[in-house]
């Protein structure tokens, strides 16, 4: 994003499971469906602008004591409050919460104030992060970061919405390619015949990621 220094990375499970978690939200009820959410778990660094990296979610369940939108219950919260302290960050940990995923199944991608009241109650750090996303049964669902800035959020509308696909669905762009072998170097003389076939290497597991730099 022009003049806003933040780097968010998210991982192409992370993104398969929202969008899981997303469409079965839209199963539960006839017409708008119910909207979900859950955490971020991975790493985040404010030093010099925000830098956030997503391996993997959480779901949070709600009662929807509220309606169909994704509104915490104080039962809800006390569940919020219980796991974050099963994942608070900690030396040696490998991922943490980052901030928080929902669901919006309204028209637009825009922070409600009891978004704004979870951001800042539970996500204080100032690399915390809010993934909203609008899911579409077929085809592309869309998605919208928001993030703080001098200690605001805009809660308005996202900087950008872009669009998230299941892996099935993305394009083969999206994800790197792998590395090419390198070719055989040529031998002066015949290679010693060996008793046993030597063994095969074992492939590095490359993983795609979805990459939103701002």
């Amino acid at each position: 994003m022009p003049d806003k220094p933040v780097d968010v990375r998210i991982s192409a499970e992370a993104v398969d499971r929202i969008l899981a978690d997303a469409i079965r939200g839209l199963s539960l009820l006839p017409r708008r469906g119910v909207e979900v959410g859950g955490l971020l778990l991975g790493t985040a660094d404010a030093g010099g602008g925000i830098s956030v990296t997503v391996d993997d979610i959480l779901a949070i369940p709600t009662e929807y004591a509220f309606g169909p939108s994704y509104s915490l219950s104080e039962k809800d919260k006390d569940n919020l409050r219980a796991v974050l302290r099963q994942w608070e960050r900690s030396p040696g940990r490998p991922a943490y919460p980052v901030g928080f995923y929902r669901t919006q199944t309204r028209d637009g991608l825009s922070l409600t104030p009891e978004d704004q009241e979870l951001f800042s109650a539970y996500f204080p750090d100032p690399s915390s992060v809010v993934l909203l996303i609008r899911p579409q049964p077929l085809g592309s669902s869309v998605a919208g970061l928001f993030f703080r800035e001098g200690g605001e959020v805009r809660a308005e509308s996202s900087y950008l919405e872009f669009p998230v696909r299941p892996r099935g669905l993305r394009k083969a762009s999206d994800a790197p390619a792998p590395p090419q072998p390198e070719p055989p170097k040529p031998q002066s003389e015949p290679a010693a015949p060996v008793a046993e076939p030597a063994p095969r290497r074992r492939q590095p597991r490359w993983v795609s990621w979805a990459c939103f730099p701002f």
